[in-house]
């Protein structure tokens, strides 16, 4: 632009002086003719043909004028096409010069690319031995990482071996929780069997009292009845001797009728005395048979108490014994429930610290993975639009200095014409200069005229030729415009297309993501449901964990793997850094707000470098985590093994327990029977009372002293059931405490049970979690790879996109070579023609100098002829003057109206200046801060107003050739109505010579 504008002033010089040298030339011609034609009217008035000649010069001059008025026509199209020439040749050299600039610019581009492919080759080569080093260090570290995982094998195998003890211990215990569940069990149902047992023999023992009290009863009923037999056997023996006394006296005093009463009363007493010793006999029987049923009673019932009394010490003692086996269990137990404790709190302790820092790390790494992505965005966009830049910057090299090679050709062949020009003009002047003086003074107010027309047709001119260039800089930030807005259009849809194929992949991950939770419930569920079925799945699950612990290995190694890309990454980086502090050194010097940009990239690089180093030290505390995470849930799992073998056992022991009640009920159903045999012996028994009633009498004073004995039994007995019953309150309270306490262990197992199936649903549910986030690793690093190939893709894309464009600048220089080759054409036509018009027009003025010369030197022949004609001359030539003033009178009107389209014409280039800026402001403003869409409606709107204007420039230049075609039309009217000039168009012919007199 500056170049163009230092170009301008310097092409209106040339052209002003251009225009000097041809006024001069004309006026030279002029003076010529002037000459030519007063010597010829010298001539003619020497020979009295003055009108002929006069009408001559009327003919001519009314062809010459009607010739100027072509030449007019022609040297405003020639002027308009030299200026359309000169604002091309001023557009070009602005071009040229922008060109120039841009070159320069391309070649410090180029040298700074090819500095930076130069370091870009090092550092690739530098790039290749790192990467040979990191395989190097890498199968190091593979190598490594198989011993430490031979090693981790030998610990896991240790494990498992300590979790298959501990699953023996867990079962063992579990065992004897199951034993001590059915001893007790066993023990409850031999406390409520001798709970029912001694209600039978408090009961029993109350029937015994009462029967005693009635065998009291009976005995003092007896002792009644015996004491009244007693005294009836005393009435008896009184009667029987008061009988036998009467018998005497009846002997005595009625031997006669009277003995025969008296039999008979006698076989009555005799009958009524054996009927007496009857009963006795069988009362004594039946004391004796109930005496003997009391005392097999009694014996069996203390020997019943003693069994239980044997078998109450014998259950005390097992009792004791399996007391102290569930204290000391209970004490293994509580034990191993704080370890247990212990090791779940640390465990938790560390999965919330692991789930912390893996969070961490993972929005560590998304923030790197997301910085990293636009760097590497960045850097591949700024390195296409370098290479773009660079190709198209190399052929518009080459046209431009095509073109600077033509222009200088031209312009040395100017500046030879215009040497040649100033030879001519030198010469010229030196010998028109003595013409010229005498033709001051007459064509000094022509020459003002002519002056001002040509200062109004120059700024015009100029003023055109301002608002062309005006225009065509317009037209050329139009095109840049729309080539930014087109560019624009092109980066936006891609843009579009890229972050529709993100939010396509987001979403998709979105769904897979959202299918793996659904499915892990399942998961969780269908597991949740396992644990609570049998203890038969949980081995199966121990498998599983076994499966998992493969799984977490595979882990371990997809991590090491993750490590070594994260190493790449940062070797990546650092060879970034490098390559940006190159960079900064490199443009330092150039501008100082880049090197601003450049720290600040530099600060970001720092803080992504600080970032990586955190997220690696995450990486590592997540490993340990994850083996720490391992062991405990190995250790947790044999702990809930042996939980499980405890359990067990404990129902094995309340199997056996129930076996013993079973055992127990079968003895005692057994004990029914003996009682219901000897209700049936006492049934017998019963029947055998009768007979045994006669050796009662015989027996009753044994039977009296057994009485008394049976009484003191009878006592010491209730003594030994009060001790009894004392001893059996104190067994229920010991039974009852140590229910108590079972049922407290029980509690206390069940709690442990519990928790330790929570902690184990924790750690499972954990593990699960940890599962999904390297699910979660593993897709972003496959996502990673995908964008990774897209990238390499789109690289590829640009690289055809280079080539297309390389083809593409080609071409466009093949058509600005073959306009090239029509301009010049164009160039050597107008040469052509104007070199021809300036032949004609010297030929003209040749003629007509030739013509003032021989006037000239007629006047000098006939000097003192013309002395006296002078005056009549003088009126002759004021009279043509005046004509000639006249005849100017309608051409004054057009120069008028050309003063006036000048003006409009100025007006109107200003109003379209000021729309113009109003326009490059609006455009600058709606480019600025706007909505794709409104850009979109922005550049349709200009397209629309482009159009627009196009269509009124076509309005404008059809008015323009009707007001020309008016013009015309006017003049020929004029000069018709002025001159009698006829309709016919005479052919442009020479001036007057000989011949044609």
């Amino acid at each position: 632009m500056s170049c163009s504008l230092l170009a301008a002033p310097v092409l209106r010089h040339l052209a002003s002086r251009r225009k000097d040298g041809e006024r001069c030339r004309s006026m030279k011609k002029l003076n010529q003719t002037t000459a030519q034609l007063r010597d010829k009217a010298f001539v003619a008035n020497a020979r009295g043909e003055l009108p002929k000649h006069i009408e001559e010069l009327h003919q001519r001059l009314r062809a010459s004028e009607e010739k100027v008025i072509d030449l007019d026509i022609l040297r405003i199209s020639a002027e308009k096409e030299r200026e359309m020439s000169q604002n091309e040749i001023g557009r070009l050299q602005g071009q040229i010069d922008t060109l120039k600039k841009d070159c320069e610019n391309l070649e410090a581009i180029q040298k700074a690319i090819g500095q930076t492919v130069k370091k870009l080759e090092e550092e690739k080569l530098e790039i290749l031995e790192k990467n040979t080093q990191l395989m190097k260090s890498q199968q190091l570290e593979r190598l490594e990482l198989q011993a430490r995982s031979n090693e981790l094998h030998s610990q896991v195998d240790q494990l498992k071996g300590l979790s298959k003890q501990k699953e023996k211990l867990v079962q063992g215990l579990e065992n004897d929780l199951l034993e001590t569940n059915q001893r007790l069990d066993t023990l409850i149902e031999d406390k409520r069997c001798l709970c029912e047992s001694l209600e039978a023999a408090n009961i029993h023992s109350e029937g015994l009292q009462q029967a005693n009290k009635k065998l009291t009863l009976e005995n003092a009923a007896f002792s009644d009845e015996i004491s009244n037999l007693k005294k009836g056997q005393d009435s008896f023996e009184r009667s029987c001797r008061e009988m036998y006394d009467e018998k005497l006296n009846l002997i005595k005093s009625e031997q006669s009728g009277e003995t025969h009463k008296f039999e008979q009363k006698i076989d009555f007493l005799n009958s009524e005395t054996a009927r007496l010793r009857n009963k006795m006999d069988e009362l004594v029987e039946n004391h004796q048979w109930e005496l003997s049923q009391r005392e097999k009673q009694e014996t069996e019932l203390l020997s019943a108490k003693e069994s239980e009394l044997i078998l109450q010490t014998l259950s005390y003692e097992q009792l004791r014994m399996q007391k102290e086996t569930l204290e000391g269990n209970f004490c293994v137990l509580q034990d191993e429930k704080s370890k247990l404790k212990e090791e779940i709190c640390r465990i938790s302790d560390e999965l919330s610290t692991f789930k912390e820092n893996s969070d961490v790390q993972v929005k560590a790494l998304t923030d790197e993975i997301s910085s990293q992505k636009k760097q590497f965005s960045s850097v591949i966009s700024e390195m296409y639009a370098k290479t773009l830049a660079y190709e198209e910057l190399k052929s518009l090299k080459t046209s431009l200095e095509e073109q600077l090679k033509a222009f200088k050709n031209e312009h040395h062949s100017l500046n030879n014409a215009l040497k040649r020009m100033a030879e001519d003009f030198s010469s010229s002047k030196k010998v028109h200069e003595e013409e010229k003086k005498k033709l001051t003074e007459e064509m000094a107010q022509q020459t003002d005229l002519l002056a001002k027309i040509t200062k109004e047709l120059s700024e015009n001119n100029l003023a055109l030729e301002e608002s062309r260039y005006q225009k065509s800089m317009a037209e050329e930030r139009a095109s840049e415009l729309e080539e930014d807005l087109k560019a624009l259009q092109n980066e936006n849809e891609c843009l579009k297309k890229k972050i529709n194929g993100i939010t396509l992949d987001m979403c998709n991950n979105k769904k897979w993501h959202e299918e793996e939770l659904h499915r892990l419930t399942e998961h969780l569920a269908q597991q949740t449901d396992l644990l609570a079925k049998t203890s038969t799945e949980l081995s199966e699950k121990t498998l599983a964990l076994e499966k998992s612990q493969c799984q977490s290995n595979a882990a371990e190694e997809r991590l090491g793997s993750l490590e070594a890309n994260h190493r790449d990454l940062k070797e990546q980086e650092r060879l970034l850094k490098d390559e940006i502090q190159r960079m900064t050194q490199d443009t330092f010097n150039s501008n100082k707000q880049y090197q601003e940009e450049m720290s600040k990239l530099y600060e970001e690089v720092s803080q992504l470098n600080d970032l990586l180093r955190q997220s690696s030290k995450e990486l590592s505390e997540k490993t340990m985590a994850l083996d720490d995470c391992q062991c405990e849930r190995t250790a947790a799992e044999n702990k809930a093994v042996s939980l499980e073998r405890t359990l067990h056992t404990l129902k094995e022991e309340n199997q056996r327990l129930q076996e013993e009640l079973k055992s127990i009920k079968d003895e005692f159903l057994s004990y029914k029977k003996q009682q219901e045999n000897e209700m049936q012996k006492m049934s017998d028994a019963e029947s055998k009372k009768e007979e045994e009633l006669f050796v009662i009498s015989t027996q009753f004073s044994e039977i009296t002293s057994a009485f008394e004995k049976i009484t003191l039994e009878n006592k010491s007995a209730q003594e030994k059931l009060s001790s009894l019953r004392l001893d059996l309150s104190a067994a229920h309270s010991e039974k009852s405490h140590l229910e108590n306490k079972l049922g407290s262990t029980l509690l206390e197992l069940n709690d442990l049970k519990k928790q330790l199936e929570d902690d184990v649903s924790k750690l499972t549910e954990t593990i699960k979690l940890k599962h999904g986030q390297l699910e979660e690793i593993h897709t972003q690093k496959a996502d990673l790879e995908e964008h990774l190939s897209t990238l390499e893709f789109n690289f590829n894309l640009m690289q055809n996109e280079n080539k297309e464009l390389r083809e593409q600048t080609e071409r466009v220089n093949t058509l600005l070579e073959a306009l090239q080759e029509e301009h010049e054409k164009k160039l050597t036509k107008l040469k052509e023609e104007k070199d021809y018009q300036e032949e004609q027009y010297t030929d003209m003025i040749n003629e007509m100098s030739e013509k003032i010369q021989q006037l000239e030197e007629d006047k000098t022949n006939h000097s003192i002829d013309c002395q006296n004609e002078s005056e009549d001359e003088e009126e002759s030539w004021k009279q043509k003057y005046e004509e000639l003033e006249k005849r100017m009178e309608p051409f004054k009107e057009v120069i008028d109206a050309f003063e006036v389209e000048r003006k409009l014409i100025q007006d109107r280039d200003k109003y379209t200046q000021e729309q113009i800026d109003k326009l490059q402001q609006e455009a600058i403003k709606n480019m600025g801060h706007q909505n794709h869409k409104q850009k979109v409606k922005y550049v349709n709107s200009l397209k629309q107003e482009n159009v627009t204007l196009h269509q009124k420039y076509q309005e404008s230049q059809e008015e323009l050739f009707r007001q020309t075609a008016l013009v015309k039309k006017y003049k020929q009217k004029i000069e018709l109505l002025e001159g009698g000039k006829t309709d016919a168009k005479y052919r442009a012919r020479g001036p007057l010579k000989e011949g044609n007199r």
